[in-house]
């Protein structure tokens, strides 16, 4: 005899529907749990090993940067307190990195150091690791960033990358041209005297050619050349050919942002 399909077969298969999906959601939201709790630990496990061994964090380079790497990866904000944030009494909850930096006072400016760690991260890939001191303070008091820090000074963001210095020698603030223009570097590439040169025409018109480094600097066009040729592929520069004249522009990323914004 052959099995009969009626409306009330449909309604079965829908309400097995409904179960299984209710018992994946809830073997999905044990996993969870079960990750969550497994995270929380080992972020716990992070914390502690920072207590209890700041010297070595702070006199083994290798150690300190595979820590913060670590801290980094798995959420672990190395400057938020790492019990609570009720007090801000002296010692008791104060940040791992405000330990490790010797400085448990300047919670303000170690916190500004992540944003700041986390900011030029993602600039990386715009500018290759060098941003203006200038640009940066425009990102990070932009008042239609929720993020926004009010009152933030050039000042405040040198502080507290010679803060940063401490934990990872890469980041550093450095000086370029006659105008004393400030830029914070975020990669271990250290910039050569050609280099600054051309950051100094930057700092003038925007960008740079083989021309104007003939002109101004009297090298060869091919040194010239090869100079900013190598600092695209460090992502320093950006490439731009004149319509016009078919001239090759090396622009300084920051003043691409700023002839988007109109300033």
């Amino acid at each position: 005899m052959s099995k009969k399909i009626g409306l009330s077969s449909f309604t079965n298969s829908e309400s097995a529907l409904k179960q299984y999906q209710q018992l994946g959601k809830s073997l999905a939201d044990q996993q969870h749990e079960k990750l969550s709790i497994q995270l929380s630990v080992f972020q716990q496990a992070l914390a502690n090993f920072a207590k209890n061994h700041p010297e070595e964090i702070k006199s083994n380079e290798n150690l300190r940067k595979e820590f913060t790497s670590l801290c980094f990866s798995v959420g672990v904000d190395p400057l938020a307190a790492s019990l609570s944030k009720k007090s801000a009494s002296k010692n008791k909850n104060a940040s791992l990195w405000s330990k490790l930096l010797g400085d448990d006072n300047d919670e303000f400016y170690n916190e500004l150091a992540v944003k700041i760690i986390e900011l030029c991260k993602k600039l990386e890939d715009v500018n290759g690791g060098i941003v203006a001191v200038d640009e940066l303070l425009k990102i990070m008091t932009n008042p239609d960033s929720p993020n926004s820090i009010v009152d933030l000074t050039e000042s405040d963001i040198e502080k507290s990358v010679e803060l940063l210095s401490t934990l990872d020698p890469n980041f550093k603030v450095i000086t370029v041209g006659d105008q004393n223009k400030k830029f914070i570097r975020s990669v271990s590439k250290e910039l050569n005297n050609y280099e600054t040169k051309v950051f100094e025409i930057c700092e003038i018109m925007g960008y740079a050619t083989v021309g104007i480094l003939v002109d101004n600097y009297r090298w060869s066009s091919y040194h010239s050349k090869d100079v900013l040729e190598e600092m695209v592929s460090f992502g320093f520069l950006w490439v731009d050919v004149d319509p016009v004249y078919g001239e090759v522009h090396y622009w300084d990323p920051s003043w691409i942002n700023k002839l988007e914004r109109g300033t």
